[in-house]
């Protein structure tokens, strides 16, 4: 990521469905994006180059939330590329 700025990065925060409900996965998700966002730019990563932090929550499940191992997969911070 420092070595690209010109190119923008999104991070993206994620809970299960089962850690919490509702608004409170929301804030949830936002803090576990917010923390990583703050970690690479207090590691060198410029603010220009990333987006600011965004949940989604549990709208966006990766795996099964009825397992145990599928929950601790959709809590979660993605890195993307960020879209024009």
């Amino acid at each position: 990521m420092k070595k690209y700025p010109h190119i923008r990065f999104e991070v993206l925060g994620f809970t299960d469905d089962k850690e919490c409900t509702d608004i409170q996965c929301r804030k949830l998700a936002a803090r576990r994006a917010k923390l990583v966002h703050d970690w690479l730019i207090s590691n060198g990563v410029p603010a220009s180059s990333l987006m600011p932090p965004a949940e989604h929550g549990n709208s966006m499940p990766i795996d099964d939330n009825k397992t145990v191992a599928g929950r601790v997969r959709n809590r979660r911070v993605e890195l993307n590329i960020a879209p024009d």
